[in-house]
């Protein structure tokens, strides 16, 4: 699985269907811009390519999320 770091503010794992791609949410930062993470964590949502990057074990640690071998990430 594939993690992603949407509009610098939310790390979640990229799920790509077949018309569209969405995001699970790991976990959102208020205090980066997201709108709030009261039961946002696990929810999925549509996003577009140019929303997104691929997530670093850096920002594992910045959500303070644990990262798991199983999530792609970027290695710069």
């Amino acid at each position: 699985m594939k993690a992603v770091v949407y509009k610098g503010h939310t790390l979640g794992l990229l799920r790509e269907g077949k018309e569209f791609y969405s995001v699970e949410i790991l976990h959102a930062s208020v205090l980066r811009g997201a709108i709030g993470t009261t039961n946002l964590d696990g929810l999925i949502f549509p996003v577009y390519p140019h929303q997104y990057r691929q997530a670093t074990r850096r920002d594992f640690d910045d959500f303070r999320v644990h990262w798991h071998p199983d999530y792609e990430v970027s290695d710069q």
